[in-house]
């Protein structure tokens, strides 16, 4: 499975990110039941010597416990991960490609307290973390859990540019749909100033100014999503 990319590791680096979600705020009215995660993949992603960018592997998922995927190496997690044992809920293998945005949606299975994911990226320099024979540097975010009046989802986002790896739980899945949509805008404008029969100056220029105003238009509707669910706490006027 992804053989091309098993030499690589053995000089390449290893990358986690986990994110505790269950459990960890007493009286909260309701608990998540399901995950809607953003994948979102920068056009350099995972560059090889030549600088050209490429896809990466990522695995994602559900634990009980982090201690066995803690001392797991990299190619026990990719090629075996139910030597996890016990700990292990599930896990699932996805290719990401640059410049890609990928929506998924998955129940959170009984007894998961952490969400992780590992990507393996091929430059060592860039990267984060290398690859020893035991996982290090794992981070540990702790989200408090709001209740909502509707059927709660836990909002996950998974950054990747370059050689980095980041996962963060944004307070809606409302803010998920902002940043889904304002990658999808991004890409249509860099396409749109790729085909302009213009000078690679005016394209890169053209690209700039679109990114600057969705980049406004985002943090606006960011604002607005934030503002919107403060206003469903109670004592919040």
């Amino acid at each position: 499975m992804y053989d091309f990319l098993k030499t690589k590791m053995r000089f390449g680096a290893l990358l986690l990110a986990v994110l505790a979600v269950g459990g960890l705020l007493a009286g909260c009215a309701a608990q998540p039941t399901e995950v809607d995660a953003l994948v979102l993949a920068q056009p350099k992603l995972n560059p090889d010597l030549n600088a050209r960018p490429s896809p990466v592997v990522v695995r994602l998922f559900q634990l009980k416990g982090l201690n066995a995927f803690q001392a797991a190496d990299y190619f026990s997690l990719v090629e075996h991960p139910e030597a996890l044992g016990p700990e292990l809920l599930s896990s699932e293998e996805l290719l990401v490609r640059p410049d890609e945005a990928l929506r998924i949606k998955r129940p959170i299975l009984p007894g998961a307290t952490y969400f992780a994911a590992v990507a393996a990226f091929r430059d060592v320099d860039r990267s984060r973390w290398r690859v020893d024979g035991q996982v290090e540097n794992v981070t540990a975010i702790k989200i408090p859990l709001i209740g909502y009046e509707r059927k709660p989802a836990m909002a996950l986002r998974i950054d990747l540019a370059d050689s980095n790896l980041q996962i963060s739980s944004p307070a809606d899945v409302a803010l998920l749909d902002v940043a889904q949509e304002s990658a999808r805008i991004k890409q249509a404008a860099a396409k749109q100033a790729t085909a302009s029969n213009v000078s690679a100056k005016t394209r890169e220029f053209i690209a700039s100014a679109a990114n600057a105003a969705v980049d406004k238009a985002v943090s606006a509707a960011e604002d607005k999503a934030k503002d919107a669910l403060l206003s469903k706490l109670p004592g919040v006027n």
